[in-house]
């Protein structure tokens, strides 16, 4: 079940849009607002799901991603 999600993007309004809809689903949200900072949180703290945009500064989408993954590698 999906309860805990961290969100990364660099654009504000699309960071904004998205967190509404998860929030009004009754999900926990975080949010990010660029890679090297999703990749901090993931080192703090463990998500169900986590969305990123895939162009943003000083880390890329796909290295959040990779980061996710080295830390929970279960499917």
């Amino acid at each position: 079940m999906i309860e805990k999600v961290l969100i990364a993007d660099d654009d504000p309004l699309m960071l904004g849009l998205i967190a509404e809809v998860m929030k009004r689903q009754g999900l926990d949200v975080k949010l990010a607002k660029d890679g090297a900072e999703a990749i901090a949180m993931l080192d703090l703290e463990s998500f169900d799901l986590v969305l990123s945009d895939v162009k943003m500064p000083l880390k890329n989408g796909i290295e959040v991603l990779k980061a996710a993954k080295n830390l929970d590698p279960s499917p």
